[in-house]
């Protein structure tokens, strides 16, 4: 039995391969603004998606009450604030000279928040809280695997 494709879907195929083929020949050999990529809108908005919850979840550990272990996790989860704020601001500058040197970063940040939320979760007891931390450390890990897509962009 022979598929059959449509003209429009023909057309719609041939107009995302020749968007794709010009986006990827622009950043090839470091032209182009990478922050013109998809891989940087998903990483962006991922890094992004990471901070809301973060905070969110910061916010909520401060309410509850102050054991050892939730003290050292909100430390923890404030620092992951920080770097996470750090990558993003790193993201908006991101250009083309500078584009090894800023992604290796902003992976190094990101890889150390994602450490700092296992560490976290490792220490609190199996409630809402714990579940609360690794949902965040599974944002926080989507975001790292699109940032590491992001910067094979230029390479």
């Amino acid at each position: 039995m022979a598929t059959t494709i449509s003209n429009h879907s023909l057309q719609f195929l041939v107009t995302l391969l020749v968007l794709n083929f010009f986006v990827n020949l622009s950043l090839v050999d470091g032209q182009g603004d990478p922050k013109s990529s998809p891989q940087y809108m998903k990483a962006n908005a991922a890094l992004k998606e990471c901070l809301l919850n973060l905070e969110s979840t910061t916010a909520s550990m401060a309410k509850l009450p102050k054991t050892p272990a939730m003290q050292d996790c909100s430390e923890v989860l404030g620092d992951g604030v920080d770097k996470i704020r750090k990558s993003i601001g790193e993201m908006d500058t991101i250009q083309s000279s500078d584009f090894s040197f800023k992604t290796n970063n902003i992976q190094t940040w990101v890889s150390s928040a994602l450490t700092g939320l296992t560490t976290c979760s490792d220490g609190l007891p199996n409630d809402p809280t714990k579940t609360q931390v690794q949902t965040v450390s599974k944002k926080t890990s989507n975001a790292l695997a699109l940032i590491n897509d992001f910067a094979k962009v230029q390479k």
